[in-house]
């Protein structure tokens, strides 16, 4: 079996539910500096995955998040973004062991945890490697 296809068996509803928690959340946000927020690039690659999910092996690319100050990032209360982690981490973790570390959802659990622990915590699909 292709090593992507398993994760066109994310169901695009979650990945959706998901996008609507983040768009939902950046409402209550007061901020202009869009571009430089983890947030925006969330739901940026939520809806990446669901316009693109029939040639995602094209699209998908590892997020760089040196140019993300997520240190100073407080402007969505913490028990709210553990709500939407939550909830892409239930979409992330359906791939298995066809888990990627490019993958659009991937890249989106990575930055809510560098918002929520200020850190990446490795995930093989199957288990954290902390």
């Amino acid at each position: 079996m292709n090593r992507g296809a398993k994760m066109f068996e994310i169901p695009k509803h979650k990945v959706l539910k998901a996008y609507n928690e983040i768009n939902d959340a950046c409402l209550d946000c007061q901020s202009k500096d869009c571009d430089d927020c983890l947030i925006e690039m969330a739901k940026g690659n939520l809806l990446d995955f669901s316009k693109y999910n029939s040639r995602l092996d094209d699209k998908f690319a590892k997020e760089d998040f040196s140019a993300y100050d997520y240190q100073d990032f407080a402007k969505i209360a913490k028990p709210r973004l553990e709500e939407i982690y939550d909830i892409v981490h239930e979409c992330c973790a359906k791939c298995g062991v066809y888990h990627t570390e490019k993958c659009f959802i991937n890249n989106t659990r990575e930055a809510l945890q560098l918002l929520i622990y200020g850190e990446i915590i490795e995930w093989d699909g199957i288990g954290f490697k902390k």
